[in-house]
């Protein structure tokens, strides 16, 4: 798993970047829609020189009844759509525990489990974290505990259970050694040896389980234990670690999960109702068409018709081709945009000045921690790197920083960043590519590197 990868649903479009984006070719817009009306209105003058009255009001006749069957048709399936949609909502409603739960008086049982390794082990404690929290929430357990509380499909019990981890320090620790309940349970300690003081990486794994009671929410949690404990015996054969699990509650409390999830998910039963209301009018309006036998003469008015209307189409056809090419767009826009995507905090933005680099190099000192190797990674040019590096070196003094070259395309870069503390992407605006930033975010996050964010060139 990509820790620093957004999913694709949760990922959001940057309305003030398109908005940017389509004002850069507002000109390109305009001439557009100046071309098709003049297209348009050209081609209606010449039609009308070149027709007979017959000939026109055959000519827009099969026009209108095509236009009519399309028109009739685009209803009748967007009803279909909606039918299919707010079936399967129904089927969901009927079906998911999570929407019959009362979000602000939810029967709620949690636990804390904390994963810990010595100094020499940096990296197992968060690959034991991770592989526990994501066997939780796809085990082939689920099916069978679905099965004994007659939830139904798994997907509805998934929701039932929330699984997160995160670093936790000493000092975090010893906030909460006073409310812990004094029942905990030890596991994966092999000799004595290994609870001296070099222990000190620790991972929180939290366990929240909701349920339409509290038996129930307990029984979850109590099987999520369970299975947590059982494959904690199997990662022992290959890391060595120790865990510890405290803070065992069951309560009533407000879910804000719950009630940000059921809110979204009505609000899309009333947006599909709406629709198919407004449809259901649209069909009704559709009248067939009927032609009168008049002559269609290309006038004063007809030209401002048509070519209003080309004007309109042009625009029209322009702005959603921009829009597409936006959301298309493989190439890095600014940092707001790279939000969208991906976990990255902003290092700064390069531009070669001194304040700039000043403001870099402040970041840089906030987010490395203890980390004195710094490594420049990025898909952008090892001139941009050594430029970058070269301008931090002249003001840096508790660090060391090297450009560690293209891990996606050579083999010595990908080698030797192992070696580092943390590292700093550097990617360049309209050069780097967001799948290239993807790629790697996945091979240092595959070797357990720290990534203290991003710098924009």
């Amino acid at each position: 798993m990509n820790p620093y990868l957004i999913p694709e649903e949760d990922r959001e479009l940057n309305i003030k970047e398109l908005f940017r984006y389509i004002r850069r070719h507002a000109g390109l817009l305009l001439i557009g829609g100046i071309v098709c009306a003049c297209l348009l209105a050209g081609y209606k003058v010449t039609k009308g020189r070149t027709s007979d009255s017959t000939d026109i009001i055959e000519e827009e006749a099969e026009e209108q009844k095509k236009a009519y069957q399309a028109e009739s048709e685009l209803y009748n399936a967007t009803l279909r759509g909606i039918h299919d949609a707010m079936g399967k909502q129904s089927e969901y409603l009927n079906n998911s525990v999570l929407m019959k739960i009362d979000p602000y008086n939810v029967p709620t049982a949690s636990s804390t489990t904390i994963i810990t390794t010595r100094a020499k082990d940096k990296t197992i404690t968060t690959l034991v974290a991770d592989a526990l929290r994501v066997h939780l929430i796809t085990g082939n357990y689920l099916q069978e505990l679905a099965d004994e509380l007659n939830i139904g499909e798994v997907q509805y019990l998934r929701e039932l259970i929330d699984v997160s981890t995160e670093p936790i320090s000493d000092k975090m620790l010893s906030i909460n050694e006073d409310s812990l309940n004094t029942d905990t349970t030890v596991t994966g300690a092999s000799e004595g040896s290994d609870q001296d003081d070099n222990i000190i990486n620790r991972y929180k794994l939290a366990i929240i389980a909701v349920g339409r009671d509290l038996e129930e929410a307990n029984s979850i949690l109590k099987r999520v234990q369970e299975e947590m404990a059982k494959y904690e015996k199997e990662l022992q054969k290959t890391y060595k670690f120790t865990s510890e699990t405290w803070d065992l509650r069951s309560y009533l409390d407000v879910n804000n999960r719950i009630v940000d999830r059921q809110t979204k998910f009505y609000s899309s039963v009333n947006t599909y109702s709406n629709t198919k209301k407004n449809t259901d009018t649209s069909i009704k309006n559709l009248e067939k068409p009927s032609i009168q036998g008049e002559t269609v003469k290309p006038g004063g008015k007809n030209l401002v018709k048509y070519g209003g209307a080309g004007f309109l189409v042009g625009v029209v056809l322009l702005l959603l081709f921009y829009i597409v090419k936006f959301i298309l767009n493989d190439k890095l826009i600014s940092y707001a945009d790279l939000c969208g995507r991906f976990r990255l905090r902003n290092i700064g933005l390069y531009d070669g000045s001194d304040n700039s680099a000043a403001m870099i190099d402040a970041n840089i000192r906030n987010y490395k921690g203890g980390a004195v190797d710094i490594y420049l990674l990025g898909s952008a040019g090892t001139d941009l790197q050594n430029n970058v590096r070269d301008t931090l070196l002249k003001i840096s003094s508790d660090y060391t920083v090297t450009s560690g070259g293209d891990i996606l395309h050579d083999a010595e870069a990908r080698s030797n960043f192992a070696s580092a503390d943390m590292i700093v992407l550097v990617e360049k605006r309209k050069i780097s590519r967001y799948s290239a930033i993807e790629q790697e975010l996945q091979i240092i996050s595959n070797t357990g590197k720290n990534i203290a964010g991003i710098i924009v060139c």
